[in-house]
């Protein structure tokens, strides 16, 4: 049995005569925080489309937890366990920060409620958004209005609503995207946390926080994969220094 929640096999995909995945073949571990990191334009978020859905290679075959999904819409391989977190905040901004988890609460328990009002009133859905919320560390925000949130606090409830669907696979797309040090050192904190509980797939351009996180770590320079393995060996990489994190020099 392998030990492989996500495998991407030599996965291709071209916008005219542009190629943003070229040849791409990637196996992300159980329960790893695998980064993937590359120069602006390397076609890291085009690679996450493939991998969530809203782009479908034009070669090439993408497996979870062994079932090809290659296909598959977004909202099922939602429904089989990948969520995702976008490089632009994904909420609702007219929603408090507890409506935005009790919203997410009930796409889990895939329920429907004709109102959205009655179930904001719910106890039961009230306990599951506060606990969503807790897994971040932001309950005390439970009553705040998106709109008034700083836009770290936005990204902390966007993974926490990423993680709402309980998922087999997160993909992080940026989140320390315009954060301050303070978010970033919490955030970081956060998704540490995280590590051997929840398998996260990681694109992030601080190198700090890319260092502190990933177990594993592939670039991807073009389109192409050009060095994939541990932390160490990817700052010893020679390619790698010199196509992406700089030489000596």
């Amino acid at each position: 049995m392998t030990s492989s929640i996500l495998e991407l096999r030599s996965v291709k995909k071209k916008f005219g005569a542009l190629t943003a995945t070229d040849n791409v073949s990637l196996n992300i571990q159980k329960g790893e925080i695998h980064a993937l990191i590359g120069p602006n334009g390397a076609g890291k978020t085009t690679l996450i489309s493939q991998i969530f859905g809203n782009l479908t290679p034009d070669f090439g075959e993408i497996l979870l937890d062994g079932k090809n999904i290659t296909n598959t819409s977004v909202s099922n391989r939602a429904l089989l366990g990948i969520g995702r977190s976008f490089q632009i905040s994904n909420v609702l901004m007219d929603f408090s920060v507890l409506e935005n988890a009790i919203v997410a609460k009930i796409s889990h328990s895939r329920k429907t409620f004709r109102f959205f009002k009655p179930a904001f009133n719910d106890p039961d859905l009230i306990d599951g958004g506060l606990a969503i919320l807790k897994r971040v560390g932001i309950e005390h925000m439970a009553d705040r209005n998106v709109s008034d949130l700083a836009h770290g606090e936005r990204r902390l409830l966007e993974l926490a609503l990423a993680l709402a669907m309980q998922p087999v696979l997160v993909l992080l797309d940026e989140p320390m995207a315009g954060a301050g040090p303070e978010d970033t050192v919490f955030m970081t904190k956060v998704i540490a946390g995280l590590k051997g509980d929840t398998t996260i797939l990681l694109i992030e351009h601080d190198m700090d926080v890319v260092f502190q996180l990933a177990e594993r770590i592939s670039v991807l320079v073009e389109g192409a994969v050009i060095a994939s393995g541990s932390p160490n060996e990817i700052s010893n990489n020679t390619l790698v220094r010199e196509a992406y994190l700089g030489s000596d020099e």
